[in-house]
């Protein structure tokens, strides 16, 4: 026995440039797909219509941003999936266009990990296996090396499920809310200078040493918070993991030292990241300790960029221990990390 499942994954924040991935990800059965409003429409409306509805020959417009994109949407269709996450992200992200990531997987006897399920000509999706998680490891680990690999607003929405045997379909919505954002600025985008480090990286496997699992987890945490403050604490607690250790040196030298060693090449460039860090951290306590006075008050009012440069430095760091560091330890320990650090030494 054999059934095909086809499962769409709504990732909101992605740029049509992710296409270019596809080559990258196809032995993964992965792949990125480009909808519009109408080719959303005429592709999936039979699994989102009941067995008694159809298209009506009545049409509407959907318009993005006050401006008419789309005319001839069956308004039967537009009805469905109006008050949906999908019809909310053509909304939010003003593109006209929608990205889903596909993700294809062949049910048979083989498959050890999955249960064989007889398929009947009706069936409740609760007769089917549990497969999510079989699948979310996979999906889970591309979402989370898009993030590292560099800047960009994603974040898993909702997916729905085709099996194509009897064009059953299970909708899984809402797993976030969409939010409205500044997608012109923090819409993700694959740039051609991305694709070297992307292509050596995307297909490792993403294994997390335990000295940074605390950090990895609350940078992929950091982009469900949509409180700017909570969100700027939650980057800094993954900073803190890492380096913060007990002594006698403050904790703000202590992170901005390690980070800049860490990052830093020349003495230069751990001058530059030092005072970087230093400032950033300065807000964190600014934050925490609710000081109001008037020059740290405005600091925390215009938030934002400061909390674009400590997300970056995050990303940074991360990348450089996950994929890039060159010390020989597969399980760095803080002992270990910081032996190699000091090593380094830019101060002298």
């Amino acid at each position: 026995m054999e059934d095909i499942i086809e499962n769409y994954y709504h990732i909101q924040g992605l740029d049509e440039s992710v296409l270019c991935l596809n080559p990258l990800i196809k032995e993964e059965g992965l792949e990125f797909i480009k909808f519009s409003f109408l080719e959303f429409q005429n592709k999936f409306h039979k699994y989102f219509l009941s067995e008694f509805d159809e298209l009506s020959e009545s049409t509407t417009s959907v318009s993005f941003n006050d401006k008419e994109i789309y005319s001839g949407v069956s308004m039967t269709f537009e009805s469905i999936i109006h008050h949906s996450s999908l019809i909310c992200s053509f909304e939010l992200e003003g593109s006209g266009y929608l990205i889903l990531l596909k993700d294809i997987i062949v049910i048979n006897s083989d498959i050890n990990e999955i249960e064989e399920v007889e398929i009947e000509s009706e069936i409740d999706e609760d007769d089917y296996f549990d497969y999510e998680k079989y699948l979310t490891p996979k999906i889970k680990s591309l979402i989370n090396k898009l993030r590292i690999f560099k800047k960009g607003h994603l974040k898993l929405i909702s997916c729905f499920t085709i099996y194509r045997s009897n064009e059953f379909i299970r909708l899984t919505e809402s797993y976030n809310i969409p939010v409205s954002y500044d997608f012109k600025n923090y819409r993700y985008r694959i740039d051609l200078e991305d694709l070297d480090f992307i292509s050596s990286h995307i297909q490792k496997e993403l294994s997390i040493p335990p000295l940074l699992e605390l950090a990895f987890d609350s940078f992929n945490e950091s982009y469900n918070i949509d409180h700017l403050k909570l969100k700027y604490v939650t980057l800094i607690i993954a900073l803190e993991s890492i380096f913060n250790r007990s002594g006698q040196d403050p904790i703000q030298h202590i992170i901005s030292r390690h980070v800049s060693l860490l990052l830093s090449s020349t003495r230069e460039e751990f001058e530059t990241i030092s005072k970087n860090v230093k400032e950033l951290y300065n807000i964190r306590s600014i934050i925490v300790h609710g000081k109001t006075e008037g020059g740290e008050l405005k600091k925390i009012e215009k938030l934002q960029p400061y909390l674009d440069r400590l997300e970056d430095v995050v990303r940074d760091v991360l990348k450089k221990l996950i994929w890039m560091y060159d010390f020989e330890e597969k399980q760095p320990t803080k002992d270990s990390l910081f032996s190699y650090l000091n090593a380094k030494g830019f101060e002298g």
